[in-house]
């Protein structure tokens, strides 16, 4: 996260997190598993977030990090292992901002009905400072969250959006989807 980041977010009188989406860019959309089968990768990452966690622990501008995120692993024991990793690497220099964990996106080799009870989170994750957040992305409905992405059959359509007396409004200039776009609850 640069500098400039967090004065931005300073003078609005919030406070940023630092979050790393597909780590090290080692994974994308789901593909590539080179963080998980790759021990040095894990210790590379584990490495970053040190890093990172020392150059911002005396910043009252930065509220916490997340771990990493967007994850597809083989098994959830993977994920635990390396989220407990980051957590100790995190809090050897920064005991001050919180953690946030995301929970696995999906697991490649296939889930039971204890993982699924819950929510693909890890278990047993130890934080000496007791500041770990559990957090999770919602991607529904689908229209709006991938708006315009590549890789989906929304590309070339932009959302709109209910406003507070519900009519809709539109985000951008781009075509908007056709109605009715489903309700977020």
């Amino acid at each position: 996260m640069a500098r400039p980041n967090i004065a931005a977010a300073k003078k609005q009188g919030i406070r940023s997190s630092q979050h790393a989406l597909s780590p090290g860019r080692y994974q994308s959309i789901g593909q590539g598993d080179a963080l998980w089968n790759n021990p040095a990768n894990q210790k590379r990452l584990g490495a970053l977030w040190k890093e990172i966690a020392r150059r911002y622990a005396g910043e009252s501008g930065v509220l916490g990090s997340a771990s990493s995120t967007s994850r597809s692993v083989s098994g959830m024991k993977q994920w635990e292992t390396l989220a407990q990793n980051l957590i100790d690497s995190i809090r050897s220099v920064n005991q001050r901002h919180l953690i946030f964990v995301e929970r696995a996106i999906w697991l490649k080799n296939g889930t039971t009905a204890e993982i699924e009870q819950n929510l693909y989170f890890p278990q047993g994750l130890k934080d000496p400072s007791g500041q770990l957040v559990y957090e999770f992305h919602l991607y529904d409905p689908m229209p709006f969250s991938h708006q315009n992405a590549s890789w989906t059959s929304y590309k070339g359509s932009y959302a709109v959006w209910p406003d507070k007396t519900g009519s809709r409004r539109k985000i951008n200039d781009g075509p908007v989807l056709p109605t009715p776009i489903p309700p977020l609850l």
